[in-house]
């Protein structure tokens, strides 16, 4: 199991070095149909990156992104909402999920701004990686067909 951390982490600098760009973001934490709890109800991305805000996202192919969040802007509660628990109770052996326990449609005029797949506008249901760094958070998304 350490083998398959250490191989992600291993990969995670080529995922942050193969950004096409990177875009301003928001994202609302919650399930979809009510906004509470754990997941991601809302999301879009700007068409620039203006440097002002927390949260930016970056294309990593045509059908899944990255959105990455400032540390600092993140209170407990949100690193619990995020994650299940706070980042300082996650070790190599336990990594953080993100947690989507409803499927979430993303509006045509954001895949657009981020140079993604049309087609693909869904972040299904599931579990998605989250790296941590000193400075950040990063959310890794898959997108589906819907």
């Amino acid at each position: 199991m350490k083998i398959i951390y250490a191989a992600a982490a291993l990969l995670l600098p080529g995922i942050f070095f193969a950004q096409d760009f990177s875009v301003d973001a928001s994202y609302k934490q919650g399930r979809t149909s009510d906004c509470f709890g754990r997941g991601m109800c809302q999301t879009s991305f700007g068409n620039t990156l203006t440097g002002t805000t927390s949260v930016t996202a970056y294309k990593i192919n045509e059908t899944s992104f990255g959105l990455q969040i400032k540390r600092e802007s993140l209170s407990q509660d949100d690193e619990i909402s995020i994650a299940g628990k706070a980042f300082k109770e996650f070790t190599n052996d336990t990594p953080p999920v993100f947690l989507m326990p409803e499927a979430l449609l993303i509006d045509a005029t954001s895949l657009q701004n981020l140079g993604l797949n049309k087609d693909y506008n869904v972040i299904p249901t599931g579990e998605y990686d989250i790296f941590l760094t000193e400075e950040t958070v990063t959310i890794v998304f898959v997108l589906a067909m819907r």
